[in-house]
C-alpha cells in the first residue's frame, strides 16, 4: 500500500511542471491574415487557384495562434487540411453553424490545449445571430482559453472582423470586445487579432487601444517592423498612396514583442495570397 501512495505521487509529480518551468516565458507566434473569401468573380485570384498556396503559406509560417478573417466553410476545410498539427474553433456568423463567414482561431496542438471557447455578436443582442446597430453584416468575435502544455500559463486570444459600413457599428462592436474580455480575463493575458476595417486614427481602434485596460499595437510596440507598412491592397489594384494598415494584433500589456512584420502576399505577375497581406508577431507572456 506504500509503494502504491508514493508511486502515486511520484506520478503525480511528473505530470506537473516545475515551478522553474512555471516562471519560464511562453514564447509563440501570433498571425492575423484575411485570405479573402471564395469569391468566383476574382478571377485569376479566386480560391480555386489560391487555396493550395496560402494553406502552405500558413503551414510554413510557424505560427502557434492564428486568427483569419472572411473565411467560408469550404475554406475553413480546406485551410484545416493544410494545417495539420492544429485544431480551430468559430462557428459561421450567419447561423451560429456553418453558414457565413468564420473567425476562426487555429492552435498548435502540439503547444496548446484548449482550456475553454466561444463566439459572440457584435450586436445589442450578442448571444444570437444578429446584425449591429448601422453594420452592412452580421459581425462575431471568436475567442478561446489556450494553455501552454509546458509551463501550464494560460492566454486568451479573441480573433474578428469590425463592420466595413457602419462606424458606430464598429465603435459598439470595440466595446462589447473589451466588456468581454473584462469578465473573463482573470488577469490572464490576452490578444487581439482582427481586420479592424480602419487606420490607427479611427475610433474603433482608439476603443480599443485606451481606456478600459487599453491593448498595445504589435506593429507600434515593436522598435521595427519588417515588410509593407500597409495591410490591404485588393489583389494588389489600389494605388499605394491608398493602402492602409487595417490588420492588427493588439495585446495587454503584459505581453512583449520581440518581432513583427507585414507579409507581402503578392506572388507575382499579378497573382496574390489574398487581397490583404498577412500580419504576425512574435510575443512572449
Amino acid at each position: 500500500m506504500f509503494r502504491k501512495i508514493i508511486y502515486c505521487i511520484a506520478l503525480m509529480l511528473s505530470l506537473c511542471p516545475s515551478m522553474a518551468q512555471r516562471q519560464r516565458p511562453v514564447a509563440a507566434r501570433v498571425t492575423t491574415f484575411n485570405i479573402r473569401m471564395d469569391n468566383p468573380n476574382d478571377g485569376r485570384n479566386n480560391w480555386e487557384m489560391r487555396f493550395q498556396k496560402v494553406g502552405n503559406f500558413l503551414a510554413k509560417s510557424k505560427a502557434d495562434i492564428i486568427g483569419l478573417q472572411e473565411v467560408r466553410d469550404n475554406q475553413l476545410h480546406d485551410i484545416a487540411t493544410a494545417l495539420k498539427n492544429y485544431d480551430y474553433v468559430g462557428v459561421g456568423r450567419d447561423d451560429g453553424k456553418q453558414a457565413g463567414e468564420y473567425n476562426p482561431l487555429f492552435y498548435n496542438r502540439d503547444r496548446f490545449s484548449l482550456l475553454r471557447s466561444g463566439t459572440f455578436w457584435l450586436s445589442p443582442t450578442p448571444n444570437e445571430p444578429s446584425y449591429g446597430w448601422d453594420a452592412g453584416l452580421r459581425r462575431i468575435a471568436t475567442w478561446a482559453i489556450l494553455q501552454d502544455k509546458t509551463t501550464m500559463k494560460s492566454i486568451i486570444v479573441l480573433n474578428t472582423h469590425l463592420d466595413h459600413k457602419g462606424s458606430m457599428a464598429r465603435v459598439n462592436g470595440a466595446t462589447l470586445i473589451k466588456e468581454r474580455l473584462s469578465r473573463m480575463s482573470n488577469e490572464l493575458p490576452i490578444v487581439i487579432t482582427g481586420d479592424m476595417n480602419v487606420s490607427d486614427d479611427d475610433p474603433a481602434y482608439q476603443k480599443m487601444t485606451t481606456g478600459m485596460f487599453p491593448m498595445q499595437d504589435a506593429a507600434k510596440v515593436c522598435s521595427k517592423v519588417k515588410g509593407p507598412a500597409s495591410t490591404f491592397h485588393a489583389f494588389g489594384a489600389l494605388p499605394e498612396a491608398e493602402r492602409h494598415k487595417i490588420d492588427y494584433i493588439l495585446l495587454s500589456t503584459d505581453i512583449k514583442v520581440k518581432a513583427a512584420t507585414i507579409l507581402d502576399t503578392s506572388l507575382g505577375n499579378g497573382y496574390y495570397l489574398s487581397d490583404h497581406n498577412a500580419h504576425t508577431a512574435d510575443i512572449q507572456f
